[in-house]
């Protein structure tokens, strides 16, 4: 019986010795570690988040499941992170979400959400404990990489004006972008405001060729349009919480519709944005359009145009939009082109509600104006859909 019950247990403890992650019995027992999974678990642990059977992102953080879910797991929300990288906090998303957006640079709410940030000794506790992870048996940390620079903008377009955000090197985004035809006002409430007709919509895929130059192509069922285009975001420079940025942006615009005249042309812009404080984006965008009379073989002018436009962040996710784009020279349409919008964002999505007196969709198609007159109220409802897929 006594040889019996020794063999099973010294398996066992063979086992846990063989399997076992490298330092979990040494982080389990140090008062560092104890201390860290206390506040976390007091903090974060609540069921309607990070704690019961059904935590937020696959993630539980009572100080039992701490080491287990946290170290070297890749993080669900931006798998550019892991949740806890050993001694680098800076390349830990748990400890990033836990600054303040502009010094953790993540996208989405800061954590613990819906309540009052950790103190700073609290914050400086987490980081000690990234940072205590033992070198002689995990290595050196990851040398980190320079932080991604401050957003500007929820999305990679305002509106209908495109913003100097860049998607960062390998990251794809998808794009769905929907107007309405009829005017609100035009359709009421017996067409549900417009939401009973026809629509315009365009899809895109864009591609982050390197942190600062991307790519991408979209097509619109209006007049059948192709455009293909590039954008260069450099860095972006400031201080104090005061930051400028900028993008250039060429485009190549093919109409497929038989009836269109001015069928190819080409567009090019010099973005500049401009955040004066925290809450409030700005935005400049100079416009440069050939051949913008689809409707007039004979007119082979340009359109020149100047858009203007703001984003309000009323909350972590949420904004408010303005955008207005006048025609200074060559082609205008009838009115120029005002919208308003609000907008959500998460870490990967961004959804915007959209008012109108524009009808196209691509950089050719709006330059030149809308088809509405919004002071005598029209305009048309439409929403831009965005994925973005970060590599692996």
């Amino acid at each position: 019986m006594i040889g019996s019950t020794k063999v099973p247990r010294t398996i066992s403890l063979l086992a846990l010795s063989l399997f076992a992650a490298p330092s979990a019995w040494g982080q389990g027992e140090s008062p560092l570690f104890q201390q860290t999974g206390r506040l976390l678990q007091q903090s974060c642990a609540l069921p309607a988040c990070h704690g019961g059977d059904k935590p937020a992102a696959s993630l539980r953080l009572e100080a039992a499941h701490l080491y287990r879910d946290t170290v070297n797991v890749r993080a669900k929300t931006d798998s550019a992170f892991l949740r806890v990288t050993p001694g680098s906090p800076e390349l830990s998303l748990l400890y990033l979400k836990l600054l303040p957006a502009d010094e953790g640079h993540y996208r989405g709410p800061r954590m613990p959400l819906s309540m009052e940030p950790l103190r700073d000794e609290q914050i400086a506790l987490v980081r000690e404990w990234i940072l205590s992870f033992p070198e002689a048996e995990w290595g050196a940390p990851p040398q980190p990489t320079p932080p991604a620079a401050p957003r500007f903008f929820r999305d990679s377009s305002l509106i209908n004006l495109t913003t100097p955000e860049s998607l960062g090197k390998h990251n794809l985004e998808f794009r769905i972008l929907h107007r309405f035809k009829q005017s609100t006002r035009d359709a009421g409430g017996q067409g549900l405001w417009g939401l009973d007709g026809g629509s315009w919509w365009s899809i895109q895929l864009a591609y982050g060729l390197t942190d600062t130059v991307q790519a991408g192509l979209r097509r619109t069922n209006q007049l059948r349009d192709y455009e293909g285009f590039v954008l260069y975001a450099p860095r972006i420079a400031g201080t104090a919480g005061r930051y400028f940025s900028g993008a250039l942006r060429g485009g190549i615009a093919s109409l497929r519709d038989e009836q269109a005249a001015n069928r190819n042309r080409w567009s090019a812009e010099v973005i500049l944005g401009y955040r004066p404080w925290k809450p409030v984006s700005l935005l400049l965008n100079s416009i440069y359009l050939s051949r913008a009379n689809y409707e007039d073989p004979e007119d082979d002018q340009g359109t020149g145009a100047v858009g203007l436009g703001a984003e309000w962040h009323v909350t972590s996710k949420q904004s408010l939009s303005a955008e207005w784009i006048g025609q200074t020279a060559g082609v205008k349409a009838r009115y120029q082109s005002f919208s308003l919008a609000w907008g959500v964002a998460t870490a990967r999505h961004a959804f915007t509600l959209l008012a109108t007196n524009t009808q196209g969709e691509h950089t050719d198609l709006v330059a030149p104006g809308g088809d509405l007159d919004v002071e005598q109220g029209y305009f048309r409802l439409g929403f831009n859909i965005s994925r973005t897929f970060k590599p692996r």
